[in-house]
Parts: structure tokens; sequence; C-alpha cells
């Protein structure tokens, strides 16, 4: 696997409650480029890449850009069902489980990396799909595809910290 490729996939794993078009990502300052936003998404993104790329030199950050193309969404309302949004996803309740399952599948469908990526963004950014039901489904289609054999996954209490701790000590940190 070569590093682009781990970058961008190990990428999504950051700030997984925020949509990926508010802001760079990593320390190389990643940006996606996201297809199909809405008039209001894509005024926000662009007002924030202007206040990135035009600060005053000291400040301003050169953002890698990666383009995400632009692949068909598939129906995820009974993922939605299974699993709201709202809800706590645990993988040992059967219908999480059929939801992480299908989620898992429609990725691991994609032929190409490229491909892969751009479904995942889309499935990261929907409104039917659970926010850690997503790195469940995203992590373990990254470590079954052969073509990404060698992916590094991240520390879960890194993506997810809020499962591991207390919300007053988050506040705290942050």
């Amino acid at each position: 696997m070569n590093n682009a490729l781990q970058s961008r996939a190990m990428y999504l794993f950051e700030r997984v409650g925020e949509p990926l078009f508010l802001g760079p990502r990593g320390s190389s300052n990643t940006l996606y480029e996201i297809p199909n936003l809405t008039q209001q998404q894509r005024h926000a993104s662009e007002t924030l890449r202007r206040m990135l790329t035009g600060a005053e030199p000291s400040m301003r950050i050169v953002p890698n850009m990666v383009n995400i193309p632009n692949v068909p969404m598939p129906d995820l309302t009974d993922v939605g069902r299974l699993c709201p949004k709202s809800e706590i996803f645990c993988y040992f309740i059967p219908n999480h489980a059929r939801a992480a399952d299908a989620v898992r599948q429609i990725l691991l469908r994609e032929p190409n990396t490229d491909n892969f990526i751009g479904l995942a963004c889309a499935c990261r950014d929907s409104t039917n799909v659970n926010t850690d039901l997503w790195v469940y489904a995203f992590a373990s289609a990254c470590l079954s595809r052969r073509d990404m054999r060698g992916f590094v996954m991240p520390a879960l209490y890194e993506v997810l910290p809020s499962s591991f701790f207390d919300p007053h000590v988050l506040r705290q940190a942050q």
C-alpha cells in the first residue's frame, strides 16, 4: 500500500462526527474535494478554504487536495432504520450488525480504491449512517480488501474518544 492511499483512508477516521468538507485533516492539512455538495455546504467549504489559504503568510495553510470521485450513492434508508444515527452502535444488537454488514458489503463491492474511498466518504457524511457504525464498517472493509493490504488502522480510542473517556474529561481536554 502506498503512503498516499494510507493517508487518504486514515484521515477519514479523523473527527468522524464532523462532515468532511469542513476542514483540513491530519498533519498534511488534507482537504477532501467532495462532489454533490449542497449550495450551503459548498459555500461553507469555499469560505473555509479561502480563510485557510488566504491568511497572512505566517498563518497560511497549504492544503493537500484529495479529489473524491462521484460514485453512485446506494440507498441507505434501511441502514438508518436498523441503526439510527442517534443510537449508540453495538455490533451485538442484531439490527445494528445487519446494518453494519450492509455498509461493509457496499464498500467491499467497489472495484478500485478510488471508488472505495469515494463511497466511504459519501457513507461517512450520509444522514442515514450512524457514525460509530460507519467506523466499524469502514475499518472492517479496509482490513478486508486486497488492495488495502498493509493499511495501518488508527487506535480506536483516537477515532472515538467519547467511547473511552468521560465527557467531563473530554471537555477539559478541549
